[in-house]
């Protein structure tokens, strides 16, 4: 039975598979690069449990942008960093499906870089960048998903835009890697990542005295416990007798 619902699913997901520059995802950004799949409004009503589920047609979209797997929107979060590494031992074993073209586009627009303003990517530079052989219109609908099987022709012009081999539109999708850290929270109890969420909630200097307290709390546990295993192993020394 679930214990995770879909509106803290998706705070857990947020927070877990950011921007490339490290940031959170905010809900317009998501709106913007899933044309409106995933509008704003709709994940704020996620948020605030008007709608309980989260609908097929934005599950993927969130996926497909965001840069994780789908799955995990049915799974619970200590089963994330399972479902990760399976992945990535699949595309290790050369057994994971080869990524849609829009999977691929969508990595590309998260990490590569503009050769002369090395800013992001848009639809715009990419068909200025092509010198006409794509559209801005033509490199949206690949991105989106609307067009599921493009031309070779187009794909080698993104090659050339993007600067990656051909080779590239036929390979499994980068499966992202937790960090230790992270692996460890989500497999952690579920209070733990409950109160996490709600403190993401208050504002930022209210954060930061809760933090502050967890930090005192957790020192002073540390210490305490340090205490009692220092008491524990400390050799008794029996009573001398007259």
């Amino acid at each position: 039975m679930p214990t995770t619902d879909d509106a803290d699913r998706l705070e857990l997901l947020l927070e877990t598979f950011r921007r490339a520059d490290g940031e959170r995802w905010a809900l317009r950004e998501i709106e913007a690069a899933t044309a409106e799949q995933a509008s704003a409004s709709y994940l704020s009503s996620i948020r605030a449990r008007r709608i309980k589920r989260v609908g097929p047609r934005q599950r993927e979209a969130t996926a497909r942008v965001m840069g994780f797997p789908v799955e995990l929107w049915d799974a619970e979060p200590e089963e994330w960093p399972e479902i990760l590494e399976e992945k990535r031992r699949a595309a290790e074993r050369g057994e994971a499906p080869p990524a849609s073209a829009a999977e691929l586009l969508e990595d590309l627009f998260r990490y590569a870089r503009h050769p002369l303003t090395r800013a992001p990517f848009t639809e715009r530079s990419v068909a200025e960048l092509s010198g006409g052989d794509l559209t801005e219109e033509e490199v949206r609908d690949i991105r989106q998903g609307k067009v599921t099987d493009p031309p070779e022709d187009k794909l080698l012009t993104l090659s050339d835009v993007f600067q990656v081999p051909a080779s590239y539109w036929y390979r499994p999708r980068t499966v992202p890697a937790l960090d230790e850290e992270t692996a460890r929270f989500l497999s952690g109890p579920n209070r733990l990542r409950a109160l996490h969420m709600r403190i993401l909630d208050l504002p930022q200097d209210q954060r930061d005295e809760i933090g502050d307290k967890i930090e005192e709390l957790v020192d002073r546990a540390r210490r305490q416990a340090a205490t009692n295993e220092e008491r524990r192993q400390r050799p008794e020394h029996p009573s001398e007798h007259a």
